[in-house]
């Protein structure tokens, strides 16, 4: 069955090809096999870029509103950055000390157990059944991922 995963994150390791953690699948291989997700050093960056954009989107947002003191904007700015800076950091460790496939496997892990965390907090934050909740956003999750391997592995297929 590994045989069938293709290279699932983009040019810098970290994103899962799901998108986990990250909002965006620019630079994603589309399930081309590669040597190592470090090989080209020049896409390290991408993380802090991410994380960056998302900071100022979240701060154009939060001026945009006319509701928040400049204080609050930035305190939004910084803990948007510094948050999603940090959290797709937590799927290079696997990937950095693990071998590839097991790596791969423990990202989808942690990926789907940190949403399920997520999920039970905003079921309860909105009085919903958290079961509901996680299984549904879980569900979803699987799909993209299943959907994303399959495209990924015909774009292989097609190009090589």
């Amino acid at each position: 069955m590994l045989g069938r995963w293709h290279a699932p994150f983009s040019q810098d390791g970290i994103q899962l090809w799901a998108g986990i953690g990250h909002n965006n699948n620019s630079g994603a291989y589309g399930g081309a096999q590669f040597q190592h997700p470090f090989a080209d050093c020049s896409h390290r960056g991408h993380t802090h870029a991410d994380s960056l954009s998302d900071a100022l989107g979240i701060h154009i947002s939060e001026e945009s509103e006319n509701k928040h003191t400049s204080r609050e904007i930035w305190e939004s700015t910084l803990s948007t950055f510094l948050s999603k800076f940090f959290f797709a950091l937590t799927f290079a460790i696997p990937v950095l000390v693990l071998k590839l496939d097991t790596a791969i496997f423990l990202s989808i892990a942690w990926g789907l157990s940190l949403l399920g965390l997520f999920s039970f907090y905003i079921a309860r934050e909105q009085k919903a059944n958290p079961w509901k909740v996680i299984s549904e956003h879980i569900l979803i999750s699987l799909i993209v991922i299943f959907a994303a391997n399959y495209a990924g592995g015909m774009i292989h297929s097609a190009f090589g």
